[in-house]
């Protein structure tokens, strides 16, 4: 998973977000990642500070300029910030005070390098992407498992800056204002349905535990993306109808599409204890909303024999060739 980079990055989002209007109208991420080179560094400590999964946190609580409420004075007060349980870490420590410079293959490879920084508890991921012509950082809690070689990875803030700016966020209202702010810039506004499903998906990057499998050799490491049972999940699931993409919701396929974004799309479920909800779209509107139920079964990476088994109970009536009260079994 990866936090929402630069404000370029940021600023095209929100552009292209449903519902987006001019003021004077009156309108209101691979699965496996490549080897790295690792090296003696030093960082910044940190607490390891989880809460139960799922629990909800007053927005900006901790931050600068708070009242006494916990929130800064401009941030929406219906705004909150999932946190993460991550599991107890079990045996020695393999990333503590070390650097990785991340080797970038493929498409990436052209305009992206990333560094990670460990602590003994947090973990800085700092991407240049000269696309953006910019830095980005995101910061996450972490805990491992040494015997089964899993680092665990619960997003804390994320920040970027590049040659129009630059932007941070740590909480879900602290986005809201940010995007808000950028909209506003360009003469443009947010309907409420198209910022209902922008701050959804930001809270489902504080929601989404990042599980990786490690392999360390010599001063190189590699991750590939882990599927714990647990959702949301960086991991994809296919099925012949539905696929769970990696950082892009819930896509359903009706007879006919060919695959390539025709299909309806559910971009920020909201996950809680074996129920989604969400908003669905069919070429970038909206048309009505989703409720389902899911179970899980099995742990591991891409080919492992995982399911993610789905069930609607409720999707909008132009919907076709998917129904309420049918299983679908998707797999990794």
């Amino acid at each position: 998973m990866k936090a929402l980079k630069s404000i370029s990055a940021l600023l095209l989002l929100s552009m292209l977000a449903v519902g987006v209007t001019s003021c004077s109208d009156g309108g209101s991420g691979d699965d496996n990642k490549n080897s790295t080179n690792a090296s003696s560094g030093t960082n910044q400590s940190g607490d390891n500070s989880g809460s139960t999964e799922g629990k909800k946190d007053n927005a900006g609580k901790g931050t600068s300029g708070t009242n006494k409420d916990g929130k800064n004075s401009d941030e929406s007060s219906s705004a909150t910030t999932p946190k993460v349980t991550l599991p107890e870490s079990v045996g020695e420590n393999p990333f503590a005070g070390k650097m990785f410079s991340e080797i970038i293959t493929g498409g990436d490879a052209e305009r992206k390098t990333r560094t990670w920084n460990f602590t003994d508890s947090k973990a800085s991921e700092v991407e240049n992407d000269s696309r953006w012509n910019g830095i980005s950082t995101s910061v996450y809690r972490y805990s491992y498992d040494a015997n089964q070689k899993l680092l665990f990875l619960a997003l804390e803030s994320s920040s970027g800056k590049d040659d129009k700016g630059e932007s941070s966020y740590s909480s879900v209202a602290e986005y809201e204002v940010l995007l808000k702010k950028m909209v506003a810039e360009k003469g443009k506004t947010l309907s409420n349905e198209a910022l209902e499903i922008e701050l959804a998906k930001c809270a489902n990057e504080f929601a989404t535990m990042v599980v990786y499998q490690y392999e360390i050799s010599d001063s190189s490491i590699s991750f590939s993306d882990y599927f714990a049972g647990t959702l949301p999940t960086i991991v994809s699931f296919w099925g012949d109808k539905i696929t769970l993409g990696k950082g892009e919701g819930i896509w359903l396929w009706p007879e006919g599409s060919t695959g390539n974004g025709d299909g309806y799309h559910c971009e920020a479920p909201v996950y809680s204890d074996g129920t989604f909800t969400g908003k669905l779209s069919y070429n970038n509107e909206i048309i009505g909303s989703v409720e389902g139920t899911y179970t899980t079964s099995g742990k591991g990476i891409k080919g492992s024999g995982c399911t993610i088994t789905l069930i609607f109970t409720k999707l909008p009536d132009s919907v076709t060739g998917i129904s309420t009260g049918t299983e679908y079994v998707l797999k990794n």
